[in-house]
């Protein structure tokens, strides 16, 4: 009895009362036959049976055989050629299996020991074979891994030199890693001074302007997103000016937010204040320790911004600009057909309080089913009719109105424009950045816009061998405007009863408010806020920042240095809401 798991092994055991026949040569003259009937001649001449998994082999494949006397191999060779398939002959039957890609290509198990340039074990090195996994190294440097000839072993340790090692067949594998001394070296802002990244002790990430100035943002809050390991950098909303919420290590205090002190060129900042590429390089100081520099403050991380520098030389000029799309990440493809709609929210209503959410009649049903496939508004069924309601005539509405599409846009453009010169000579040097971004948001019928500029200035002198003046200025002035609710905070009421049933407007021009439908407004009336652009949030925000620092040389070795910093905000809010002229019918008309 055969046994049939998962595929099914297809026994051709024809002829099997005959006389088993120990034939090994075999006659064979096939033109444009199938690998099925090749194999049953192969069998009534030699009596063996064939096994094989149905899977494997492709029995409609066509095959031309001309052997006289031949050896059965042959004859095989011949019908399983162009098929992946290995043949066996075994007694008095024949066994063909799907060829191992890795019959000539096993994996083998390779070991060493990973140490450093004085032979001293490295611990946690990780070590990747491509295909065949990865592992990483015990406390005595030693590790295991499985491989094929071929493969290259990857040996990555931070602070060292990346090796690759290309392995034949050899069973053992000892590496000698080397320093990367040029990553070691670089100087790293430590917040009590600087200092090289081979003698650091305290969770310290370093990030530089390389690594962040070709990112399409608009402040560097949003540059710095996943660039620094434990650095949670999200967002409340999409609105183009909400603020940065930053938090190192995760949720720190139960009593309160658990920022971390930002300090640019020393003096306490907003990362959503800076222009990206006025950044030299970025610091973040995540241990607790750093609270005996800076003080209480300083206990959820610290994060040091260094602003460029000028640089010796003739004056420089670059520019550089950026214009770029934004679009939703998620599906819009709301149901827009009102009938399906209505009868959606009534049913599901009726089941959950035995109330129904419209108030359309059957004829209405009727009327909106008619409509059920119009994709725009067709002159002989118009979405918007005029019906005898109690005897007034108000505006009915059978709609397939699509809100999403005439609410919110779909493409938001930027802009922005980059400026900064920078030169000097051995005693002086200054540079001098300007940057202008503006960002449309999402709002379609008066579109909400986001303003920002930056002038940065630094010169730099010695007035003695012995002293050093630096000062810094810098001006950030940002403008949002929004149409409708304070701070264009729309999205919400927009979801409330925006039923593609309903339209927003009436034939005459008019806002839709209340309707004879159902018992609540539309968006609650939120729409109507937005269109005619009267009802805005108009916000202004300037901030002036000036540093003086003074570095005194008194003695070799000992160097003092004093700073003074001013800095000075204003905003401006308005707020305004204006009347709008709704109708229900054609008759009323109400502000």
């Amino acid at each position: 009895m055969i046994k049939h798991y998962r595929t099914l092994l297809l026994v051709f055991a024809l002829f099997c009362n005959t006389v088993v026949i120990q034939a090994q040569n075999v006659s064979l003259k096939l033109n444009n036959v199938t690998v099925k009937e090749a194999i049953e001649a192969v069998k009534k001449q030699t009596g063996k049976s064939f096994f094989f998994n149905v899977n494997d082999v492709d029995l409609n494949h066509r095959v031309n055989i001309d052997l006289k006397d031949a050896p059965l191999g042959k004859a095989l060779s011949q019908i399983l050629q162009g098929q992946d398939i290995d043949y066996e002959v075994k007694d008095n039957h024949i066994v063909l299996s799907k060829r191992n890609s890795t019959k000539n290509n096993q994996t083998f198990t390779v070991v060493g020991q990973v140490t450093d340039e004085k032979g001293v074990p490295l611990i946690g090195v990780n070590i990747t074979a491509k295909g065949h996994g990865n592992t990483v190294t015990d406390i005595d440097g030693n590790y295991s891994i499985k491989a094929a000839p071929g493969i290259a072993l990857v040996f990555s340790y931070i602070g060292y030199l990346q090796e690759s090692v290309k392995v034949n067949k050899q069973k053992t594998v000892n590496v000698q890693m080397t320093e990367d001394t040029k990553a070691l070296n670089e100087v790293v802002v430590i917040g009590y001074g600087t200092q090289k990244k081979a003698n650091l002790t305290g969770a310290v990430d370093a990030i530089s302007s390389k690594e962040i100035e070709d990112r399409p943002v608009s402040n560097l809050g949003r540059a710095l997103q996943g660039a620094v390991p434990n650095l949670n950098i999200t967002y409340g909303s999409g609105k183009p000016n909400e603020g940065t919420n930053i938090n190192i290590r995760g949720f720190g205090s139960i009593n309160q937010d658990a920022k971390p002190l930002v300090l640019i060129d020393g003096v306490e900042g907003n990362l959503d204040n800076i222009n990206p590429r006025d950044v030299e390089s970025i610091s973040v100081l995540k241990d607790a320790s750093s609270a005996a520099i800076y003080g209480a403050r300083a206990s959820f991380g610290v994060i040091l911004v260094t602003t460029k520098k000028g640089k010796d030389g003739t004056a420089k000029v670059s520019y550089n600009g950026r214009f770029s799309f934004s679009s939703s990440t998620v599906k819009t493809n709301f149901l827009t057909t009102g009938y399906d709609a209505a009868r959606l929210v009534d049913e599901y209503l009726m089941s959950y309080n035995g109330t129904r959410y419209t108030k359309y009649t059957e004829e209405d049903f009727a009327e909106l089913e008619a409509r059920r496939y119009d994709k725009t508004e067709n002159p002989e069924r118009p979405w918007t009719v005029i019906k005898n309601i109690g005897g007034v005539d108000q505006y009915m509405h059978y709609a397939n109105f699509d809100w999403y599409n005439y609410l919110i846009s779909n493409s938001r453009p930027t802009w922005d424009n980059n400026l900064s010169i920078t030169g000097g000579t051995q005693k002086l040097n200054y540079f001098v950045s300007a940057n202008y971004h503006t960002e449309d948001g999402i709002y379609k019928q008066n579109t909400d816009r986001f303003e920002t500029a930056n002038i940065r200035a630094r010169i730099s002198g010695d007035i003695k061998d012995w002293f050093n003046l630096t000062v810094t200025s810098h001006l950030y002035h940002s403008r949002y405007k929004a149409p409708g609710l304070e701070n264009g905070n729309n999205i919400a009421n927009y979801t409330f009863h925006a039923m593609p049933f309903l339209m927003p407007y009436n034939p005459d021009g008019t806002h839709v408010f209340s309707t004879p439908i159902i018992a609540q407004q539309p968006t609650d009336g939120v729409h109507i806020m937005t269109a005619d652009g009267n009802t805005f949030t108009d916000d202004k925000f300037k901030r002036l920042t000036t540093s003086v620092n003074a570095t005194f040389k008194l003695y070799k070795g000992l160097t003092l240095h004093a700073n003074y910093s001013f800095r000075y905000d204003t905003q401006d809010k308005v707020v305004r809401t204006a009347p709008q002229n709704i109708r229900r019918s054609p008759e009323s008309l109400s502000r």
